[in-house]
């Protein structure tokens, strides 16, 4: 079995309501980037993993369309790389009509011939109107376009002969919630499908955004979601991962950030769920939020002692 399957077979029992905490058996990842807006480094993901005390298991970062895998190909140095791939709407459509273009063939192809343990995020979120490929963002492609870009794109990854797992990902909550952008509406089949991902953050309570202004911890917002994605056709046997997740400082609790990953990495009652990607970056252009993991020294003592294991 290869270093990715391997990676992939690190999932939690399955069936029953509670299990082991999740600081026990999930994977732990990140995307590190330093500042809003500035490219993220090996440097920065080193300097993380001492801060917190242990190695990261995955390293996450996004590609634009157009974009060459280089860009990207080194943030991991020795970890497990998850690529999320941002398509444009032609793009979709191109790839739906089995047309992709140079770029995209190239990065299929070097996808296919990393030696190292690499994870595919096609389109996430989605079932999001903020992203262009969504089919509630105006011109965006439909739900049925997405589900044909993604069969066409498995094929030809496959085709490469490499083995680079596709994780299936759309936002916990669909926006806006209608028909043609449910995230059962861009299900592509469970034969395409190695991981089913989730997107959910808890935005706190300050200026709200995309969130109603309430605190919601881990288990709070992977609830709902994670219902769901079981529920989706053939799907019950594949792992589930966090493939974004964070949450905020408070300004009146110092404690709250540290505390919110203490109560976090003791949550047993998601059998499948075998990975926590974590957006750690300072965020706050667009009212977004500081997400770093680090963002303070009592959060981030908070996810040292969430994250050591317990003792049998």
């Amino acid at each position: 079995m290869s270093a990715v399957r391997d990676l992939l077979g690190a999932r939690p029992q399955p069936g029953g309501a509670e299990g082991e905490p999740l600081a026990g058996r999930a994977l732990l990842g990140a995307f590190v980037h330093e500042r809003g807006g500035v490219e993220g480094a090996p440097a920065g993901v080193a300097r993380l993993e001492r801060a917190i005390g242990r190695r990261l298991d995955l390293v996450h970062d996004f590609l634009a369309w157009g974009r060459p895998l280089a860009q990207v190909a080194d943030r991991a140095t020795g970890r497990a790389l998850l690529v999320s791939w941002q398509p444009t709407p032609a793009a979709v459509r191109d790839l739906a009509a089995d047309r992709p273009d140079a770029c995209a063939e190239q990065v299929l192809a070097d996808l296919a011939a990393r030696p190292e343990p690499t994870l595919l995020r096609f389109a996430h979120e989605m079932n999001g109107s903020w992203n262009s490929y969504s089919s509630a963002s105006p011109g965006g492609p439909t739900a049925a376009e997405f589900r044909a870009a993604w069969r066409v794109l498995a094929g030809r990854l496959r085709a490469l002969g490499g083995d680079v797992p596709l994780v299936w990902c759309p936002d916990g909550g669909d926006c806006p919630p209608r028909p043609g952008n449910r995230l059962e509406d861009y299900w592509p089949g469970a034969d395409v499908v190695d991981v089913l991902g989730v997107d959910a953050y808890d935005w706190g309570t300050a200026q709200p955004r995309r969130g109603d202004g309430r605190d919601r911890s881990l288990a709070e917002l992977v609830r709902a979601p994670y219902e769901r994605l079981l529920l989706l056709p053939g799907a019950g046997h594949l792992p589930v991962w966090l493939c974004e997740t964070g949450t905020t400082e408070h300004a009146d609790d110092p404690r709250a950030k540290g505390d919110w990953y203490r109560a976090a990495y003791a949550v047993t009652e998601f059998p499948r769920l075998a990975a926590v990607v974590h957006f750690s970056e300072d965020d706050q252009r667009d009212a977004q939020r500081d997400w770093r993991l680090d963002s303070s020294c009592e959060s981030l003592a908070g996810l040292r002692d969430a994250l050591r294991r317990p003792v049998a």
